[in-house]
């Protein structure tokens, strides 16, 4: 086979051991005790490089991808692996670098694109999980494990037939997979659990306009039926430009749409970030439409605006952008905040 990896990850409980004997000794005494490695390796495998050692419970390279190479597994990062996160990133990883490494083979000319639309994304992941398990140990599930799993239980309102490490697993695994401000019972329920853990909501840095929504109350926002002029439209994530995973070819393909997990303060699954699914696309005729949009413009004023460029009336106007942003609205895409929430926000802010 070439070249092999071949890693060690003790406990402490190897601490002094490690210590006296340092990487390499340490390394070779392991691997003595390992007989089925040593078959694995056969009689005439030797070392070829230094041995590393890594003390720290997570670590990433500079870049996963660049001219020529792309970074999957541990090659690429390593995160302690609380609920098998290195064995799902890895394998998402392992599908969307065949992707991506078929799209450049396809296409010598997308590279430079592809490779960075996958190391992008594998880094982003990273980003994101690394800091849902720095929070997790910030909290108290160190010093009061079992009070996590019970907690688990008691948040879900499960019964007790159901256990306590059961109702846990579900929960971490369920309930913050690939979160939308539609799905408003999951984040209610995941900023519960926060602070069942004694871990303020407050610690993520909630300075984006994206993360202010996920975290707003239904109430602030109305229904387009029933929008006032005077009520702020918002676009509920970001206008980008991407690629996604072409199922029937398997390579990428352009797309543009509107982000929905980016920069959130839950985390979004590994297969949004790894497959490039975070992101809903959208036809030329909706991007349009949302260009009126910017978060500060009221409805009244949008309707002026789209007048104005499309030479309408107020009203003509008012029904070509409703029956434009009613699958948007649907989607939750577009939101339309009430604007004495706007107002108390402005205060707040000042």
């Amino acid at each position: 086979l070439g070249e092999v990896s071949v890693g060690i990850i003790s406990g402490q409980e190897f601490k002094e051991e490690y210590s006296q004997m340092g990487p390499e000794a340490f390394f070779e005494s392991c691997l003595d005790n390992l007989p089925y490695l040593q078959e694995m390796l056969g009689p005439d495998a030797t070392r070829v490089s230094k041995v590393d050692s890594i003390t720290d419970w997570a670590y990433s390279c500079d870049r996963m991808g660049g001219e020529g190479f792309l970074l999957a597994g541990d090659a690429a990062c390593f995160l302690d692996p609380l609920l098998s996160t290195g064995v799902t990133m890895a394998m998402l990883a392992g599908y969307s670098a065949a992707v991506t490494a078929n799209t450049i083979l396809k296409n010598p000319e997308m590279e430079s694109e592809a490779t960075e639309f996958y190391a992008g994304n594998y880094k982003r992941m990273w980003d994101v999980t690394r800091d849902f398990l720095h929070y997790f140990y910030a909290g108290n599930a160190t010093a009061y494990p079992e009070d996590m799993f019970w907690k688990a239980r008691s948040t879900l309102q499960l019964g007790d037939n159901v256990g306590a490490r059961q109702a846990f697993c579900f929960l971490v695994n369920t309930i913050p997979g690939n979160p939308h401000p539609a799905l408003r019972k999951q984040i209610h329920m995941f900023s519960q659990f926060m602070d069942n853990m004694e871990h303020p909501v407050e610690a993520f840095n909630a300075d984006t306009k994206l993360q202010e929504l996920a975290q707003d109350n239904v109430e602030h926002y109305v229904e387009l039926a029933e929008a006032g002029l005077e009520t702020i439209p918002l676009i509920n994530g970001e206008v980008q430009s991407s690629y996604q995973i072409d199922g029937e070819t398997q390579t990428l393909k352009p797309i543009q749409g509107v982000t929905y997990d980016e920069n959130r303060p839950i985390f979004s699954s590994s297969a949004s970030w790894l497959l490039g699914r975070n992101i809903h696309e959208l036809d030329d005729h909706s991007l349009s439409v949302l260009e009126y949009i910017t978060g500060t413009r009221t409805w009244g004023e949008v309707i002026e605006h789209y007048a104005d460029d499309h030479s309408m009336s107020m009203v003509e106007a008012g029904e070509a952008l409703r029956a434009a942003l009613t699958p948007l609205c649907d989607e939750k895409i577009v939101l339309f905040r009430k604007a004495e929430v706007m107002q108390v926000q402005k205060v707040v802010n000042a």
